[in-house]
């Protein structure tokens, strides 16, 4: 063969074969790694139905409400108008995250909200399994019902991790006012030895905790008051004293399961989050030793975060007066409503500090406790603005949703009738339109604004009513921060019902209500009922004002047996009160008589039997709110009853 020469070679057909598809095989592989990435398409935004139900994010506190789409905006892709469930006005949403369909449950619960066995044990050990812990995820953990509770049944009773008194000179213990001894270093009081020995081992750990805090008061921040801190202080020494947990009593563990918000905060007030951190510094290095071992100052903030929304106020059972603070579960857990179905009752004194809570009304399986976390006595503009500035949220309990006076029929509600005026022409009622409040923020009046009166068909600015409202409100605070005692107070309140600004209110303006509440407050219980003989008319004004809000109605004044029936239906503690004041006045004004004549006579027994009927009815509904064995108004009003037989 000549050089140079190609050689053929022939393949035989089983090998090329083979060949072929490895080739295949490899040009495959190398096509998908150079293949361009697929870009995905964009989903397109979900189109909501008019009239619709959703979930809104609420700009001020990025948190999640119902609301109802009420129009798309025109121009604006994507954006829609809705209303707000809880009545407020219409807001433009725009879509992208801040809309979502009503049936997704919006996950606000923080990382407390797990419901640990510790606390649900605990929960069913005081209430004797008619409560339980549930949690979801708007509301968080919340307390229902387990079976049906009738009216007056005790729902719980437990002692609370830690009891704060509100007054410098009561038992730091049992909360007893005008305590006899004191330590001398700190000046902590005690009622007696029994409190002193049950407290010697906490107040040994916090007295110089205490001392300590008295050189850096002025340094405090405006959020925490010197009370506040040594609240915080108290609860670190238990921390040290308390020991390993036990099934018999709440533990520090127990207590970090409570909500302290602190994810919200800096989204919230960047100024409370600042003052909170830099309270928290002061007081981590004010702890002795043993009491900063094992913590920060991130755990101090959280603590005064705690204590900030979950303590709740301990109100004397008979004077109806704040005497300090409780921090505990079950209450931490219970939400707050302005129709509350629970009542808390506490004796000053007990040293066993047991705090028992009672249900005023009937509740079925299922139904969530809730208590008042603010005095529910004021309207509903001024309720809902502390609750978001204490507590950040918005109310939308039952009493909060109605919107008050409607412009068009003048429809009244329990609320409207807190803020209701009166013409200065005729006198007549006017109800003003409810203000409206979202993120604890007021919408300003409109200056033009008016309300027209039904009697005589003039028209008042309503800007101007509400700013007599406003001076009658700081005339009643001056009167009663004023006062030197409770003679002066009550001089003075007859003083503020008589001003010029005070005229305008009507007789159901929940300023009036508080006047009356001083002035007929009535002699305590176990003494002489003659020092409110002259201001007999008061507590039948009252209850009728009490009732009229509740049952959303004007029709002043009530007769007996209406009254007494309304009572039966709102069976709260005040109402107890203001029938039993009512029922002793008209006792005392049978006895008195008449022009001399005593009650025996034929023309006073009528009114004996009026007195009867309410005494009895205040029986009921103080039992049912105080139980029969604690209240000394049951003994009160029953000693009454004794001279109506």
């Amino acid at each position: 063969m000549p050089f140079g020469a190609v050689r053929k070679v022939c393949m035989p057909a089983g090998l090329l074969l083979p060949l072929l598809m490895s080739d295949l095989c490899a040009f495959l592989i190398f096509a998908a790694r150079v293949q361009p990435e697929l870009v995905p398409q964009k989903p397109e935004e979900e189109e909501y139905e008019m009239g619709h139900l959703v979930q809104a994010r609420y700009s001020a506190n990025g948190a999640w409400y119902t609301a109802r789409i009420i129009s798309r905006v025109m121009g604006s892709p994507g954006t829609y108008e809705i209303a707000w469930s809880d009545g407020d006005p219409h807001d433009t949403i725009k879509h992208k995250s801040n809309i979502r369909k009503q049936e997704e449950e919006p996950q606000l619960a923080p990382p407390e909200a797990a419901v640990n066995a510790r606390v649900q044990a605990w929960v069913n050990k005081c209430s004797g399994g008619l409560l339980r812990v549930e949690v979801s995820g708007s509301a968080g953990r919340y307390i229902v019902a387990s079976r049906r509770v009738e009216a007056g049944a005790i729902l719980t009773q437990d002692v609370p991790y830690a009891m704060f008194p509100i007054q410098a000179d009561a038992c730091t213990w049992c909360m007893r006012l005008a305590a006899s001894e004191s330590c001398k270093a700190c000046g902590t009081c005690f009622c007696g030895p029994a409190c002193l020995e049950a407290a010697s081992s906490l107040h040994a750990c916090e007295c110089p905790a205490f001392c300590a805090l008295e050189s850096v008061l002025d340094r405090l921040s405006r959020v925490n008051s010197p009370q506040q801190a040594r609240r915080a202080l108290r609860i670190l020494a238990l921390r040290v004293v308390e020991g390993t947990p036990a099934d018999d009593k709440l533990h520090w563990s127990d207590m970090e399961t409570c909500v302290s918000h602190a994810e919200r905060v800096p989204v919230l007030s960047a100024s409370l989050e600042e003052s909170m951190k830099s309270d928290s510094v002061l007081l981590f290095n004010l702890l002795p030793g043993n009491m900063a071992t094992g913590i920060t100052a991130s755990v101090v903030m959280q603590l005064l975060l705690r204590l900030k929304y979950n303590v709740a106020s301990l109100v004397e059972t008979d004077s109806f007066q704040p005497v300090g603070g409780l921090f505990g579960i079950p209450v931490a857990l219970i939400n707050h409503s302005c129709q509350p179905n629970i009542f808390f009752n506490f004796e000053p004194g007990d040293c066993t500090r047991k705090v028992v809570g009672r249900a005023i009304q009937d509740i079925e399986e299922g139904d969530e406790i809730c208590m008042p976390y603010v005095d529910v006595i004021e309207p509903r503009v001024v309720r809902r603005q502390k609750l978001f500035f204490h507590y950040l949220f918005d109310c939308a309990c039952a009493e909060c949703a109605l919107s008050g006076a409607d412009d068009a029929c003048q429809v009244l509600t329990s609320d409207s009738l807190k803020c209701a005026m009166v013409c200065a022409s005729c006198s007549a009622m006017l109800v003003l339109p409810a203000p409206s409040v979202q993120g604890g923020k007021v919408a300003p009046t409109n200056k033009m604004s008016k309300v027209l009166c039904s009697r005589c068909g003039g028209e008042q600015f309503v800007h101007e009513l509400e700013e007599y409202a406003e001076v009658a409100r700081k005339l009643l605070h001056e009167a009663v921060v004023g006062a030197s005692g409770k003679s002066d107070m009550r001089t003075r309140v007859l003083g503020f019902l008589q001003k010029r600004e005070t005229m305008r209110l009507h007789a159901l303006h929940h300023l009036v209500y508080r006047a009356n509440s001083i002035l007929a407050g009535g002699a305590p219980p176990g003494s002489s009922v003659a020092p409110a003989r002259e201001l007999a008319y008061h507590p039948r004004a009252m209850l009728h004002i009490l009732l009229s809000w509740a049952l959303g109605s004007c029709s002043l004044p009530l007769d007996t047996d209406s009254l007494l029936e309304a009572a039966q239906e709102h069976m709260t503690p005040h109402v107890g009160r203001h029938l039993l004041t009512l029922g002793m006045l008209l006792v005392v004004a049978c006895e008195e008589g008449k022009d001399g004549v005593p009650h025996s006579q034929m023309e006073n027994a009528g009114d004996l039997k009026e007195a009867e009927k309410v005494l009895r009815c205040a029986v009921r509904v103080l039992a049912v709110c105080h139980g029969k064995e604690v209240s000394s108004f049951i003994f009160e009003a029953a000693s009454q009853l004794s001279l109506c037989e």
